[in-house]
């Protein structure tokens, strides 16, 4: 928006592209970093799936020689459902809050550009509108007596 009213007396086109332009420069590091939290969430994801297969493979193989570890076949079993079953629940206690964060974040980032787009598309109405009104001539002066004149209407209407 300040790129768009430091062109305010240029042409609406140029106005328009130097909005554009900022926000080129700005929404990519809004959005940045949220893909991270995914990606951290679908890894816990992944690495408790693999201490699961850990956790059954050691079930499997005290099954099998269960009495050379000296522990008896039930032992050796719960043991490795026991691995299998933590690597689950963790991965999962990692991954669910991760995946909740990150959308939660996208959300706000994606209201925030909204907001960014639906006030520079105003401010170009407003540009155009006062372009309008008093010629190609306006100003960063004009609009502070715009915005004057509003307070005052405000200030009247209570």
């Amino acid at each position: 928006m300040g790129a768009g009213l430091a062109n305010v007396s240029r042409p609406i086109d140029e106005v328009d592209t130097a909005m554009e332009a900022e926000a080129l420069y700005y929404v990519p590091k809004i959005t940045a970093r949220t893909q991270y939290l995914a990606l951290f969430a679908n890894l816990a994801t992944l690495l408790g799936l693999l201490g699961t297969i850990s956790g059954l493979i050691s079930s499997f193989a005290g099954l099998s020689g269960s009495a050379e570890l000296g522990l008896t076949r039930e032992e050796a079993l719960a043991a490795g459902i026991s691995e299998a079953l933590i690597c689950t629940a963790f991965g999962l206690i990692v991954a669910v809050p991760m995946l909740l964060l990150h959308q939660y974040i996208v959300n706000q980032s994606n209201a925030l550009l909204d907001e960014i787009q639906h006030y520079a598309t105003a401010l170009k109405k407003l540009v155009q509108r006062m372009k309008d009104e008093k010629g190609e001539h306006v100003g960063l002066k004009d609009f502070q007596e715009e915005e004057g004149s509003a307070k005052e209407s405000k200030a009247r209407s209570r």
